[in-house]
């Protein structure tokens, strides 16, 4: 720096402004903070191997808590690279615009349901709610920023199959038997669910997995997909090819598809080994699906010959099914269940499953019909079944409870309405679009991992009519989204040959969601404010200075560990308090008491599940109370304080008016005046239900409560 550019920047510093800062040093900050966000990102993809013992559902609790905390700091990183640098601002897209639209319906028809906190918020065994679903949001925002480049996304999906590849030796460790140091309490059944809990979550993560990775597979032999498209980048030949051995090259693709084919094979045995016929079924769906975009879009006549050929065995296949559901047995209850028999005893006389999901549809339908515009609220599908189920139009073995319709699409009409499901509906129209029409553009041969992610969505789509979403998979519906917006902005050809293929200093002006932002001079901006009183003079020379960066940057630290800490920490020390309450069956009342106390206060958004819980309990192990009056006391007095806040916040709840009434009716006998109490609760519960089963249990156990109080001496109540 010369003398004269020094004298000039002192004479700045000394007017009270700041001294222009070095290129070279804010490209250190903008790479510090796109490495940060980006790590932020991967961690994410981490979130189905996580898993909790120590608290309520730990195969859920844990895995919304740790995404939501690693979103929540993305974010905070991502937001000052955004206002520095314009590269990585929003892309404006119909998909995100879409996904937007979608979580705002779904926040009105929360508003406009029968339980705002329950839409919120959901239940520990869920995790989901709109609170989560913004979450989301904000993930497939900064994820759309900040992957944009071909060669971005080829890190971020063999990340992404990288852990589904873990996932896959711990399923190989389970059915060997071998000892898992991280993962020792995992137990192998006959349907494997590896870390995700249950068996139908493992299948429908697989599905994509598998996609994901033969998309990955087959694009490194077509060379499309592999790298960004440029028109002016030469077409793959043998001099390519020669150049690549050369460099080195070769060795290390080789290793790539050796990792690409054993992470397929993995995700498939996967699949099977969890013995999810609906997984069966949208695998499937989805090769049906590619094989029908390549005869659309594809040029190769060999490869529609093959495909065709894929498409005559899945037919010939199906047909076999639909020929053994006809002709097998029923299942055995202590016979070997695997997917070939569970596929074949599909709507056999024990397939109590398939008609539990049929009938939810059903009754599903029946509530949308009931509430056609917004439906009864996210999360509140159980309080919309219990008002349509009827055992007599069912039949037995559908009587189990559900608090989500295994149907997403219904699950969408019930408790978001029209509105609702018009945008869902519309954010996945976007979607296979956004495939479509690059494939109709370049070809099924031009863009070869866009035709298989294509078909991960369909298979998506299809499993889920006979599921819902889950954490698990639910991320990788937004990973797909996110993919869908990269070919719709098309963006890797500009990017390259702006020299800014790795995203490090880049200054284009595209098109973002506030246009507003790419003529904004951020770096220059400087507060004003008023210097007449001595605090306002030194206000505004720590604003001109850096110390308003620092306060920025201090401030948005706070906010970040504030969210942290009453959003996650808090719900994940109340899980754990739940947890304590179940496991301390040994421990006595007083000590579960206390432990459903501060599970309790600890995250009042979702402390109606432990209060549920606590009324379960009771009426499982209600005995020890009748021992000593002073911890019935305290118990029916924390039962009153549950009750107020549940028919508060929740007061179509018919399941825990049932287990309220019940409680009650156990109390009766120490108390004749509890029956009253439970009478209500009898009453509410009759009101909410149609004939439901254990309602009716409920008002028989009522009456004979009632003729035995009538028929014992007159008892005093507990001292």
């Amino acid at each position: 720096m010369t003398a004269a550019r020094r004298q000039l920047h002192s004479g700045r510093e000394g007017a009270g402004e700041v001294p222009m800062q070095t290129a070279e040093t804010r490209d250190h900050l903008d790479r510090g903070l796109l490495a940060a966000a980006r790590t932020a990102v991967l961690l994410v993809l981490l979130m189905p191997l996580v898993v909790t013992p120590d608290t309520v559902f730990p195969f859920v609790v844990g895995k919304a808590l740790y995404a939501r905390t690693l979103i929540e700091v993305a974010l905070a990183l991502w937001l000052p690279l955004a206002a520095r640098n314009p590269s990585y601002r929003p892309v404006l897209s119909r998909l995100v615009i879409a996904f937007a639209v979608y979580a705002a319906l779904s926040l009105l028809a929360g508003l406009t349901g029968v339980s705002l906190q329950r839409s919120l918020w959901s239940t520990y065994e869920r995790m989901q709610g709109i609170v989560d679903l913004a979450h989301w949001l904000a993930f497939a925002l900064v994820l759309t920023s900040l992957f944009r480049t071909r060669e971005d996304w080829r890190y971020l999906l063999n990340f992404h199959l990288l852990v589904g590849a873990i996932m896959g030796l711990v399923g190989v460790a389970l059915v060997f038997g071998w000892n898992l140091p991280v993962y020792g309490y995992l137990e192998e059944g006959q349907r494997i669910s590896v870390t995700l809990g249950n068996p139908t979550y493992l299948g429908a993560y697989m599905l994509v997995n598998a996609l994901v990775g033969a998309g990955l597979l087959v694009s490194s032999f077509t060379g499309a997909g592999a790298a960004p498209a440029s028109r002016d980048a030469p077409p793959p030949g043998r001099r390519r090819g020669r150049e690549q051995v050369r460099t080195g090259r070769v060795p290390a693709l080789l290793w790539q598809r050796l990792f690409w084919g054993a992470a397929v094979l993995l995700s498939l045995w996967l699949l099977w080994e969890s013995g999810t016929r609906a997984s069966v079924i949208a695998l499937a769906g989805a090769l049906t699906a590619l094989a029908v975009a390549y005869l659309l879009w594809g040029r190769l006549r060999r490869v529609k010959l093959a495909l065709l050929a894929v498409l005559t065995g899945l037919v010939l296949l199906g047909l076999l099914v639909v020929w053994g559901v006809q002709t097998a047995p029923g299942p055995s209850p202590a016979g070997e269940e695997n997917t070939l028999t569970r596929l074949m005893q599909t709507g056999g006389e024990r397939d109590f499953s398939l008609g539990s999901r049929l009938w939810s549809v059903v009754f599903g339908l029946e509530a949308f019909a009931e509430r056609p515009l917004l439906g009864w609220g996210p999360g509140n599908y159980i309080v919309a079944w219990g008002r349509h189920y009827g055992l007599e139009r069912a039949g037995p073995g559908t009587d189990e409870l559900l608090d989500l319709a295994h149907n997403a699409p219904v699950n969408e009409l019930a408790t978001k309405g029209a509105l609702g499901f018009a945008g869902y509906l519309a954010m996945w129209l976007l979607l296979f679009w956004a495939v479509a029409s690059r494939l109709r553009r370049l070809g099924a041969e031009g863009d070869t991992l866009a035709l298989f992610l294509g078909a991960a969505l369909a298979g998506y789509f299809i499993h889920n009519l006979a599921l819902f979403d889950t954490p698990a998979t639910f991320l990788q519906f937004v990973l797909l989204l996110a993919f869908a917006v990269s070919l719709d902005a098309e963006r890797d050809a500009n990017r390259e040959a702006n020299g800014d293929a790795n995203g490090e200093g880049g200054r284009r002006k595209g098109k973002t969601v506030v246009p507003a932002l790419n003529w904004l001079p951020v770096r220059r901006l400087r507060v004003r404010l008023p210097t007449r009183l001595p605090a306002g003079q030194w206000l505004a020379g720590a604003a001109r200075r850096r110390y308003a960066g620092w306060a920025a940057a201090g401030f948005l630290a706070a906010a970040l560990s504030a969210v942290i800490y009453l959003g996650n920490v808090s719900a994940y020390r109340a899980a754990t308090e739940a947890r304590l309450a179940q496991a301390h069956i040994t421990a006595g009342w007083p000590a579960r008491l206390e432990h459903y106390q501060r599970a309790i206060v600890r995250f009042p958004p979702l402390a109606n599940q432990p209060r549920q819980d606590l009324l379960e309990s009771l009426a499982n192990d209600w005995e020890p109370l009748t021992r000593n009056p002073e911890t019935f006391a305290a118990a029916m007095g924390t039962v009153g304080r549950a009750a107020d806040e549940i028919m508060r916040s929740e007061p179509q709840l018919w399941v825990a008016s049932l287990r309220f009434a019940y409680v009650y009716q156990n109390a009766a006998h120490l108390d004749p005046a509890y029956l009253a109490v439970a009478e209500g609760y009898v009453e509410t519960a009759e009101g909410l239900t149609v004939n439901h089963p254990q309602v009716i249990d409920l008002r028989t156990r009522q009456s004979q409560v009632a003729a035995s109080l009538d028929a014992a001496p007159e008892a005093a109540p507990p001292r």
